[in-house]
Protein backbone atom coordinates (compact mmCIF):
# COMPACT_ATOMS: atom_id res chain seq x y z
CA UNK A 1 0.00 0.00 0.00
CA UNK A 2 2.65 2.76 0.81
CA UNK A 3 4.76 1.46 -2.07
CA UNK A 4 1.62 2.48 -4.74
CA UNK A 5 0.95 5.97 -2.44
CA UNK A 6 4.80 6.54 -3.24
CA UNK A 7 4.61 5.46 -6.84
CA UNK A 8 1.50 8.05 -7.09
CA UNK A 9 4.00 10.88 -6.05
CA UNK A 10 6.46 9.81 -7.64
CA UNK A 11 4.31 10.21 -11.09
CA UNK A 12 3.05 13.29 -9.63
CA UNK A 13 6.36 14.87 -9.29
CA UNK A 14 7.51 13.97 -13.00
CA UNK A 15 3.86 14.98 -14.57
CA UNK A 16 4.90 18.44 -12.66
CA UNK A 17 8.36 18.38 -14.05
CA UNK A 18 7.37 18.01 -17.39
CA UNK A 19 4.67 20.36 -17.08
CA UNK A 20 7.28 23.18 -16.02
CA UNK A 21 9.81 22.28 -18.89
CA UNK A 22 6.76 23.02 -21.35
CA UNK A 23 6.17 25.90 -19.80
CA UNK A 24 9.48 27.40 -19.16
CA UNK A 25 9.28 29.51 -22.75
CA UNK A 26 9.99 32.64 -22.90
CA UNK A 27 6.99 34.93 -22.40
CA UNK A 28 7.30 38.16 -22.83
CA UNK A 29 5.42 40.99 -20.72
CA UNK A 30 3.21 44.06 -22.28
CA UNK A 31 5.97 46.36 -20.75
CA UNK A 32 8.77 44.09 -23.07
CA UNK A 33 6.92 43.97 -26.22
CA UNK A 34 6.32 48.36 -25.89
CA UNK A 35 10.03 48.27 -25.29
CA UNK A 36 11.19 46.52 -28.31
CA UNK A 37 8.72 47.79 -30.59
CA UNK A 38 9.91 51.53 -29.30
CA UNK A 39 13.73 50.59 -29.42
CA UNK A 40 13.09 49.30 -33.20
CA UNK A 41 11.52 52.61 -34.16
CA UNK A 42 13.94 54.67 -32.32
CA UNK A 43 16.47 53.02 -34.69
CA UNK A 44 14.52 53.40 -37.90
CA UNK A 45 14.25 57.07 -37.04
CA UNK A 46 17.36 57.36 -36.75
CA UNK A 47 18.25 56.05 -39.56
CA UNK A 48 15.27 58.32 -41.37
CA UNK A 49 17.15 61.13 -40.00
CA UNK A 50 20.64 60.36 -41.08
CA UNK A 51 19.43 59.85 -44.51
CA UNK A 52 17.69 63.07 -44.26
CA UNK A 53 20.44 65.02 -43.31
CA UNK A 54 22.60 64.03 -46.10
CA UNK A 55 19.79 64.55 -48.89
CA UNK A 56 19.45 68.37 -46.71
CA UNK A 57 23.25 68.65 -46.84
CA UNK A 58 23.27 68.31 -50.25
CA UNK A 59 20.79 70.45 -50.86
CA UNK A 60 22.24 73.21 -48.82
CA UNK A 61 25.46 72.57 -50.81
CA UNK A 62 23.72 72.70 -54.31
CA UNK A 63 21.64 76.09 -53.05
CA UNK A 64 25.06 77.76 -52.26
CA UNK A 65 26.51 76.97 -55.63
CA UNK A 66 26.17 78.95 -58.70
CA UNK A 67 24.94 78.08 -61.84
CA UNK A 68 28.64 77.27 -63.30
CA UNK A 69 29.23 75.60 -59.76
CA UNK A 70 26.22 73.21 -60.12
CA UNK A 71 27.64 72.58 -63.56
CA UNK A 72 30.68 71.56 -62.59
CA UNK A 73 29.80 69.56 -59.50
CA UNK A 74 27.47 67.55 -61.52
CA UNK A 75 29.84 67.13 -63.98
CA UNK A 76 32.40 65.72 -61.54
CA UNK A 77 29.39 63.36 -59.86
CA UNK A 78 28.41 62.14 -63.43
CA UNK A 79 32.00 61.57 -64.45
CA UNK A 80 32.63 59.40 -61.29
CA UNK A 81 30.08 57.73 -62.15
CA UNK A 82 31.32 56.82 -65.32
CA UNK A 83 34.49 55.72 -64.03
CA UNK A 84 32.70 53.37 -61.85
CA UNK A 85 30.33 51.83 -64.54
CA UNK A 86 33.81 51.69 -67.14
CA UNK A 87 35.67 50.39 -64.52
CA UNK A 88 33.25 47.45 -63.75
CA UNK A 89 32.96 46.76 -67.68
CA UNK A 90 36.35 46.42 -67.89
CA UNK A 91 36.04 43.85 -65.00
CA UNK A 92 34.00 42.02 -67.00
CA UNK A 93 36.08 41.80 -69.92
CA UNK A 94 39.02 40.98 -67.88
CA UNK A 95 36.81 38.10 -65.92
CA UNK A 96 35.86 36.60 -69.92
CA UNK A 97 38.96 36.92 -70.75
CA UNK A 98 40.57 35.10 -68.02
CA UNK A 99 37.98 32.66 -68.52
CA UNK A 100 38.58 32.30 -72.28
CA UNK A 101 42.94 31.39 -71.59
CA UNK A 102 41.82 28.91 -68.42
CA UNK A 103 39.24 27.29 -70.45
CA UNK A 104 42.36 26.82 -73.02
CA UNK A 105 44.13 25.36 -70.26
CA UNK A 106 41.39 23.23 -69.39
CA UNK A 107 40.48 24.79 -66.45
CA UNK A 108 36.93 26.08 -65.83
CA UNK A 109 36.68 28.05 -62.72
CA UNK A 110 33.45 29.52 -60.99
CA UNK A 111 32.74 33.60 -60.87
CA UNK A 112 33.60 33.30 -57.08
CA UNK A 113 36.99 31.74 -58.26
CA UNK A 114 37.46 33.61 -60.59
CA UNK A 115 37.26 36.88 -58.94
CA UNK A 116 40.63 35.34 -57.41
CA UNK A 117 42.47 35.38 -60.64
CA UNK A 118 41.08 38.33 -62.30
CA UNK A 119 42.69 42.56 -61.02
CA UNK A 120 42.25 45.52 -62.09
CA UNK A 121 45.17 45.48 -64.26
CA UNK A 122 45.44 42.96 -67.51
CA UNK A 123 49.26 41.64 -66.64
CA UNK A 124 48.82 40.93 -63.76
CA UNK A 125 45.34 39.32 -64.36
CA UNK A 126 47.45 37.70 -67.44
CA UNK A 127 50.13 36.38 -64.70
CA UNK A 128 47.66 34.99 -62.28
CA UNK A 129 46.10 33.22 -65.12
CA UNK A 130 49.44 31.42 -66.20
CA UNK A 131 50.37 30.40 -62.43
CA UNK A 132 46.99 29.29 -62.31
CA UNK A 133 47.74 27.49 -65.39
CA UNK A 134 50.61 25.70 -64.25
CA UNK A 135 49.84 25.07 -60.60
CA UNK A 136 47.19 22.95 -62.20
CA UNK A 137 49.29 21.30 -65.07
CA UNK A 138 51.48 20.11 -62.01
CA UNK A 139 48.96 18.55 -60.35
CA UNK A 140 47.57 16.62 -63.30
CA UNK A 141 51.42 15.81 -63.77
CA UNK A 142 51.70 14.97 -60.32
CA UNK A 143 48.54 12.79 -60.57
CA UNK A 144 49.44 10.92 -63.28
CA UNK A 145 52.74 9.67 -62.06
CA UNK A 146 50.94 8.48 -59.13
CA UNK A 147 48.76 6.49 -60.88
CA UNK A 148 51.37 5.32 -63.31
CA UNK A 149 53.47 4.41 -60.00
CA UNK A 150 50.28 1.88 -58.70
CA UNK A 151 50.81 -1.48 -58.41
CA UNK A 152 49.02 -3.36 -61.20
CA UNK A 153 47.39 -6.69 -59.83
CA UNK A 154 49.00 -10.00 -59.80
CA UNK A 155 47.69 -12.38 -61.98
CA UNK A 156 48.30 -16.41 -61.06
CA UNK A 157 49.41 -18.18 -63.93
CA UNK A 158 48.39 -21.26 -62.03
CA UNK A 159 45.19 -21.82 -63.57
CA UNK A 160 42.80 -24.39 -61.33
CA UNK A 161 40.77 -26.82 -63.29
CA UNK A 162 37.17 -27.79 -62.22
CA UNK A 163 38.76 -31.80 -61.40
CA UNK A 164 41.49 -29.94 -58.87
CA UNK A 165 38.77 -28.15 -57.01
CA UNK A 166 36.92 -30.60 -56.67
CA UNK A 167 39.98 -33.36 -55.36
CA UNK A 168 40.24 -30.99 -52.19
CA UNK A 169 39.83 -32.98 -49.58
CA UNK A 170 39.23 -29.60 -46.83
CA UNK A 171 35.83 -28.59 -47.20
CA UNK A 172 36.50 -25.14 -46.32
CA UNK A 173 39.38 -24.63 -48.71
CA UNK A 174 37.32 -26.32 -51.61
CA UNK A 175 34.12 -23.80 -50.85
CA UNK A 176 36.52 -20.70 -50.89
CA UNK A 177 38.10 -22.03 -54.27
CA UNK A 178 34.75 -22.94 -56.02
CA UNK A 179 33.89 -19.46 -54.57
CA UNK A 180 36.61 -17.70 -56.23
CA UNK A 181 36.64 -19.78 -59.30
CA UNK A 182 32.71 -19.68 -59.80
CA UNK A 183 33.08 -19.41 -63.64
CA UNK A 184 34.48 -23.41 -63.76
CA UNK A 185 31.14 -24.33 -62.23
CA UNK A 186 28.25 -22.28 -64.02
Amino acid sequence: MENENQDQVKATEVDNKTADKTTEAKTFTQEEVNEMINKRIERERKNQAEQLSKAKDEATKLAKMNSDQKKAYELDKTAKERDDAVAKLQRYEMRDQAREMLTENNLSLTDKQLDLVVTGDAETTKANVELLAEIAKSIRDEVRDDFRKGKTPRTNNDSVTREQIEKIKDPVERVNMIKTHMNLFN
